[in-house]
């Protein structure tokens, strides 16, 4: 039932993205920027000026996120290093794959099938700070750590989405209403921006370049559809009663597959693009099974 009424719906229209990206030739970047510039910042911004959730829930999200992170990123860092002994080129290669979940693109449709607005609203603070992070620390990985961490935070802080959430968390703090007139503009930009997102994930699966090396994939697999949801699982009860909305929102972003934009970064630095698109691809295929199994026991819950 939830694969059929949560998933599938999700997964048809990254097929669809899919196969045009495979059978045609036509420029991306035009609905990427659309995506990035126009339709996720008045998603953003609708959400979180008209969200029902409090600013103490929000600090929570924000630090399970970060502490998540931070965990990850410590256990990648031993098993790629003193484990796998790895290059710094395969090191990034597997930091771009693993350490950060499609939170967006992907995330954010099925949280609002499976949890509607309130949960959806919840999900966006957590890729909203996924964001920050890959635009940051994301930089750093790619660029096999080469100072790149601090210059990279004036891109972060450009970013439209990052301005829109900003705005609307002190227009929510001093209580400030806009008009109709004005708001609902935002809400029909806002509504275009997940359908876009997963036609844009599709599209960009569509035309991986893969490669093989099944030791580096099925690690990265591991860790991506694994080790991360578990790690995120053992510390939610340090911020949420385990039953709560925000708790299963949570276990669910934390167990989608990678991000598809780590691909561009990998190409930018030449971080292993092609292990990093492949997968992105994997991990997207694999999580409709995992995801599922994770939606269905959690909504038990």
């Amino acid at each position: 039932m939830v694969l059929f009424n949560v998933v599938f719906p999700v997964f048809a229209v990254i097929l669809i993205g899919f196969l045009f990206g495979r059978f045609t030739d036509l420029d991306i970047k035009p609905s990427s920027k659309l995506a990035l510039y126009i339709f996720t910042p008045a998603l953003y911004f609708n959400s979180m000026l008209t969200a029902e959730v409090n600013n103490d829930e929000i600090v929570k999200i924000l630090g399970y996120a970060a502490l998540l992170f931070a965990l990850f990123v410590a256990i990648v860092y031993l098993i790629s290093t003193f484990v796998l002994k790895y290059p710094p080129q395969l090191r990034s290669a597997l930091f771009l794959s693993t350490a950060f979940p499609n939170s967006g693109n992907y995330g954010l449709p099925i949280i609002l099938f499976a949890f509607q607005q309130a949960g959806f609203e919840r999900a966006i603070i957590f890729s909203v700070f996924q964001s920050f992070l890959m635009n940051s620390a994301g930089v750093y990985f790619a660029s096999n750590s080469n100072n790149n961490f601090f210059a990279s935070l004036k891109d972060v802080i450009k970013m439209p989405g990052f301005i829109a959430l900003l705005v609307a968390m002190i227009m929510r703090f001093f209580s400030v209403d806009l008009p109709e007139a004005v708001l609902r503009p935002v809400q029909l930009m806002g509504q275009a921006a997940i359908p876009t997102l997963l036609v844009v994930l599709g599209i960009q699966l569509g035309r991986v370049k893969a490669a093989i090396n099944w030791k580096f994939i099925g690690t990265a697999v591991f860790l991506r559809l694994f080790a991360y949801p578990l790690i995120g699982l053992s510390i939610i009860p340090l911020f949420f009663q385990m039953t709560s909305l925000t708790a299963k929102v949570m276990m669910i972003v934390s167990a989608v597959p990678s991000a598809a934009t780590t691909t561009l970064l990998a190409i930018q630095f030449d971080a292993k693009p092609e292990l990093v698109s492949t997968v992105t691809l994997v991990t997207t295929v694999i999580s409709l099974v995992t995801v599922s199994l994770a939606l269905s026991v959690i909504l038990g819950l």
